[in-house]
């Protein structure tokens, strides 16, 4: 299962005071998953912006405090672009520098889903932001921003609906060369029950979020139609998925994003291959023997 945004997206926030652009207020993040529970902002944090650098450059990645004066950051929170090297690294050179918190985001072009950043312990908060939202904060260092508690979220209108993740894999799968993915579901920035919590929810993305939605429509399916074998809940589920916003390639997303009442209203399958559902001629050499300047081997 490949990996989209949804339409929606809750989360914590990072705010510009005083500003009246839209895009400078309630900028969804996603929270940190390092050891032992670190790099979570706990309370609410108010404190000036501070830019680590121009995006694509050594100072924006801060992977070194090299040529950095000591206490640059002091009580700033500071942006810095993902890259190079790890989490951890980037925001314990912040704290080193007297940073009271950082931000990161994305470093690829068109990288807007927000990861979650894992690692070893860190000293001081840290969220993870879509790379339009990092860039549109950029010419705001020197302002005070406003960051909520990880567990203080909002529901938004999400910016960037509908969007391949840039860390789902691209098919086929190895070995065979069958088609993989079958069909993408939303997988970025989920908000859901966080386990042993009571009743508090936790932000995550991956394709670890996107599998079970698919294993819930699967049981919507299922439950409308409890005579249907797997292979026609299966061809439910990706005959009546839909193009991604961007057009993203089948070995990318597969059918498309699933559409939970389209697969369990359906009254029309199409199945390809019998066991598989999705169309399964896999990769195959030629018996036959070509000489170099034939060109290249014939593949089925």
């Amino acid at each position: 299962v490949a990996a989209t945004s949804n339409d929606t997206v809750t989360g914590p926030t990072v705010t510009v005071v005083g500003s009246i652009d839209p895009n400078l207020a309630d900028i969804v993040y996603q929270p940190p998953a390092f050891d032992g529970g670190s790099g979570q902002y706990g309370t609410v944090m108010t404190a000036p912006l501070a830019s680590a650098g121009t995006p694509g450059t050594d100072s924006a990645i801060l992977c070194s405090d090299t040529g950095r004066a000591q206490g640059e950051f002091d009580g700033k929170i500071v942006l810095i672009e993902r890259g190079t090297c790890n989490y951890t690294l980037k925001v314990n050179i912040a704290a080193s520098l007297g940073a009271a918190g950082t931000l990161i985001y994305n470093h690829a072009d068109g990288g807007n889903e927000r990861a979650t950043m894992a690692g070893t312990p860190v000293a001081i908060p840290s969220g993870f932001l879509a790379r339009q939202d990092g860039l549109d904060l950029i010419p705001q260092s020197g302002s005070s921003i406003t960051v909520s508690a990880a567990t203080d979220v909002v529901t938004i209108v999400e910016p960037y609906p509908n969007e391949l993740a840039s860390f789902s894999s691209r098919g086929p799968r190895g070995y065979d060369s069958f088609l993989k993915p079958e069909v993408a579901a939303p997988g970025v920035s989920i908000f859901a029950a966080d386990m042993g919590s009571g009743a508090a929810g936790v932000s995550m993305s991956g394709t670890s979020m996107a599998a079970p939605y698919v294993a819930g429509v699967a049981a919507l399916v299922r439950e409308a139609h409890p005579d249907w074998t797997p292979e026609m809940v299966k061809a439910a589920i990706m005959n009546t998925a839909v193009d991604l916003a961007d057009d993203t390639v089948i070995p990318l997303a597969g059918s498309g994003r699933v559409d939970p009442y389209a697969a369990t209203t359906t009254e029309l399958l199409a199945i390809a291959d019998q066991d598989l559902v999705s169309q399964a001629q896999g990769v195959g050499h030629s018996s036959a023997r070509r000489s170099p300047s034939a060109g290249r081997s014939r593949w089925q």
